[in-house]
């Protein structure tokens, strides 16, 4: 049953809850100003008037001040809130994240930790260990909550990875010409991390051929760009070329 109120006080924070989005606060009123269809998307709350989904549209309602429409679901459970969310898309990897640590998940803890011992994002720190984060299979399974942290020997050589990787950047960075911010840019270090995944590539090899071929860096839109350009410069002149298969497996 649809219930509707101008009490907005009666309506708590659930522990789950996301941080409040501005923007999105700000798109679901001017959208209500040109047609308030908020009784068709009650907002969903527990037994304790806990919400579960739409506290984006209580704010929207809240500013404007106007009658809130809501559903309560008694048997509405934590998970629920990860569901909706999920269907919607309008989580984020790190709201995944931080949801899954609140949980009590040690893989999920893991990820956290080693994303702050390393100052890097959860993209990037599942990009570096190994996990892809656009195949559908990975990112399904990272927001179902069955990630898996690798083991301690995999953890240390992502960790060699990242550090390699800075060191590449800082030996380019002075030597490029022109404009070349993008080596800086999330595309270019993830092309690099996954490149310098692949088991066959030596990075002593690679350093050294970047000596030779450093005109081949250029600007991309894509990470598999930047992923075959730093295959042409390992392969230049290297009798341990990466092979094809090798090559595809990463991109």
């Amino acid at each position: 049953m649809i219930k509707e109120t101008i009490d907005y006080e009666i309506f708590k924070k659930h522990g789950h809850n996301r941080e409040l989005v501005e923007s999105n606060v700000m798109k679901i009123m001017r959208s209500i100003q040109i047609k308030n269809l908020l009784e068709y998307r009650p907002i969903l709350v527990n037994s304790k008037m806990e919400i579960i989904d739409g506290q984006h549209r209580l704010e929207a309602a809240k500013r404007l001040g106007i009658r809130v429409f809501y559903e309560v679901k008694k048997d509405a459970e934590m998970s629920d809130i990860v569901l909706l969310n999920d269907n919607l898309k309008t989580w984020h990897r790190e709201d995944y994240l931080n949801y899954y640590c609140t949980e009590g998940l040690e893989h999920y803890k893991k990820l956290n930790s080693f994303m702050n011992k390393n100052n890097v994002n959860v993209t990037t720190a599942l990009v570096v260990l190994g996990r892809k984060t656009n195949g559908v299979d990975g990112n399904k399974s990272f927001k179902q909550g069955k990630f898996i942290f690798p083991s301690a020997v995999e953890e240390i050589e992502s960790v060699k990875i990242l550090e390699f990787s800075q060191q590449i950047i800082d030996y380019i960075n002075p030597k490029l010409e022109g404009n070349h911010r993008y080596i800086h840019g999330a595309s270019f270090r993830r092309g690099l991390y996954k490149f310098l995944s692949i088991k066959a590539v030596e990075q002593s090899v690679f350093m050294e051929k970047i000596y030779y071929r450093m005109d081949l860096i250029r600007p991309c839109s894509r990470v598999s760009d930047f992923i075959n350009i730093f295959k042409m410069i390992y392969n230049f002149r290297n009798r341990n070329p990466i092979t094809l298969d090798e090559f595809v497996q990463t991109l």
